[in-house]
């Protein structure tokens, strides 16, 4: 993970205060949710505070650290969830369309589907 947007301007002992009592104040929140910042997004954030980093390079290399490890779960959940917004006909159809792909996958994994077609 590279991160290159660095703050253009130093931030002065007032407006680190702040980047450090909003962080406090988001960790805080996390946690109460039950979740906790992993080492590589606190040192990301304490880049920020510091000066070093800008907020969008942050939400950037979160996103990144983020695609890479669930990239292509969560790329697969978003194409589900964009299913609720189609008609219920068109819900049905897919729903059908994705057992039907399964059932064929399981049937080609067991080598049954070969057989079943007289091949």
């Amino acid at each position: 993970m590279e991160v290159m947007a660095v703050a253009v301007h130093p931030v002065t002992a007032a407006e680190r205060a702040r980047r450090t009592r909003v962080y406090e104040e988001a960790l805080a929140s996390v946690r109460l949710e039950g979740f906790e910042l992993d080492e590589q997004v606190k040192g990301l954030y304490r880049r920020y505070i510091s000066g070093e980093l800008t907020l969008a390079a942050v939400g950037s290399a979160i996103d990144e650290l983020d695609d890479r490890e669930f990239g292509p779960i969560r790329r697969q959940w978003r194409r589900f969830q964009m299913i609720s917004i189609l008609p219920e006909r068109d819900q049905k159809a897919v729903v059908r369309l994705v057992s039907s792909l399964v059932a064929a996958g399981a049937l080609r994994k067991n080598g049954s589907l070969g057989e079943h077609n007289g091949r």
